[in-house]
């Protein structure tokens, strides 16, 4: 059992990032968070939807993944990046103030805190470890 939440964040640039969350139906049950990041060209819907399920179905883990700018339904020009200083800033701003209050939240129910973990795939891989 698990629950399905998704929405836009809007970047304090002014863009619109898609996000979706799938988390253990009971919040209690949440062991850890894991923030996927997926490759060039991919977006939530595509494998990384697939890994989100696995891992909440499986490892009571809350996962949550956003659409990049420019990939998926977030705004942006498709498969454009400027500067990556700045597109890694995007995401940055959603961790901080999208998931970071999602997981104090779910850490409050859990009566621990709750480890954080990034992911990325391909063009991910490089947005976690800038």
């Amino acid at each position: 059992q698990f629950k399905l939440d998704q929405g836009l964040h809007q970047t304090r640039s002014g863009l619109s990032l898609y996000w979706e969350s799938i988390v253990p139906a009971d919040d209690s049950k949440i062991e850890r968070v894991l923030i996927l990041f997926h490759g060039l060209s991919d977006n939530v819907g595509g494998l990384t939807g697939n890994h989100m399920l696995a891992h909440a179905q499986n490892h009571n883990v809350a996962v949550i993944a956003m659409d990049l700018p420019g990939h998926g339904r977030s705004d942006g020009l498709h498969l454009y990046i400027d500067e990556w200083h700045a597109f890694v800033d995007q995401a940055m701003d959603f961790v901080i103030s999208s998931c970071k209050p999602k997981v104090e939240a779910w850490s409050k129910v859990a009566g621990r805190p709750l480890q954080l973990y990034a992911h990325g795939e391909s063009l991910g891989g490089g947005v976690v470890t800038t």
